[in-house]
């Protein structure tokens, strides 16, 4: 979906008459050196793949260019505000490598319908790399399609060839979905990284104030899993 989402955003902002360069994502080294380090201005949460949903006092971060982020909620809400990403705290960033902040830098993380984009590999460093940054005690909450949900909904069995490829173009295919963590499995990965508690939950419910009714897609209730790992 990322990518579906960038060629319509570039393609609706051409059209508006912007000249658009991609912009490509910061790469930070393994060096510790404060100034690789992004100052967040105060603040203790961050949305990790916002796309065009920001979140104010939050760090947003995502791969889209500051430009086409920019015309592209001035597009869609001409009246909200006179700099439409300004007012946010925004940064394009790769998230597949080594994130710019500090160790324990946030006390809370968020991202929905982002990991299901990664491989295997590139999510566990992100997940490696959330950990690092977030305090002690910090909670990283994520919302994203489940394979419990994905096989319930989408694989009937008996399968056969024809309808599980339907269920591949419907998954994985359309939206660019890549890998589908299980409950287990995600257990698995987050307590090996060091994660001292995963808590399972449900759509725009937490224990926390400030990871509450933070997610925007309810209609994917019945497929998406809500977790919060807990350095």
């Amino acid at each position: 979906m990322v990518k579906s989402l960038k060629r319509g955003l570039y393609s609706a902002v051409n059209g508006l008459g912007y000249e658009l360069k991609k912009i490509q994502p910061n790469k930070f080294s393994n060096q510790t050196d404060a100034g690789f380090y992004i100052d967040t201005k105060g603040l203790r949460k961050i949305q990790y793949g916002c796309g065009t949903k920001l979140l104010k006092d939050w760090v947003n971060v995502d791969s889209l260019p500051v430009e086409l982020l920019a015309a592209w909620r001035s597009n869609q809400m001409p009246d909200a505000d006179q700099n439409p990403v300004g007012q946010f705290f925004y940064r394009p960033l790769d998230l597949t490598s080594r994130q710019p902040f500090a160790d324990n830098s946030f006390e809370y993380g968020f991202c929905e319908d982002f990991i299901e984009h990664l491989t295997q590999a590139e999510s566990i460093t992100f997940l490696s790399e959330c950990f690092r940054v977030l305090k002690p005690g910090g909670i990283l909450r994520m919302s994203f399609p489940g394979l419990e949900g994905v096989l319930k909904n989408h694989y009937f069995g008996p399968t056969s060839y024809q309808s599980a490829n339907e269920a591949k173009k419907d998954c994985y295919d359309q939206w660019e979905h890549i890998h589908f963590y299980s409950r287990e499995e995600l257990r698995l990965v987050a307590t090996h990284l060091g994660y001292s508690h995963v808590a399972f939950t449900t759509y725009g419910n937490s224990t926390h104030a400030e990871l509450k009714d933070l997610e925007t897609r309810a209609n994917q209730d019945k497929v998406n899993t809500y977790v919060e790992l807990q350095k």
